[in-house]
């Protein structure tokens, strides 16, 4: 879900202008907190894709971080 909220929108301004923002913020939330537990658990569930998961919860923080001004 974030790699596609990256892909789509390069910007808060377009992030807000895809759907209302109370949805994209739910759903950011949503997959930041899976990523998130799954670093929390060593990545025991997929360790393969540990440099996947830590980028995508590194871009996630960021995407709450530009939505929060």
């Amino acid at each position: 879900m974030i790699s596609l909220l990256s892909w789509s929108a390069t910007s808060v301004d377009r992030l807000y202008a895809i759907r209302p923002w109370w949805n994209t913020l739910h759903y950011l939330c949503e997959a930041l907190s899976i990523l998130l537990l799954e670093i929390v658990f060593r990545n025991q569930h997929m360790p393969s894709e540990v440099a996947h998961i830590l980028e995508d919860a590194k871009r996630g923080i960021n995407w709450l971080s530009m939505m929060s001004v």
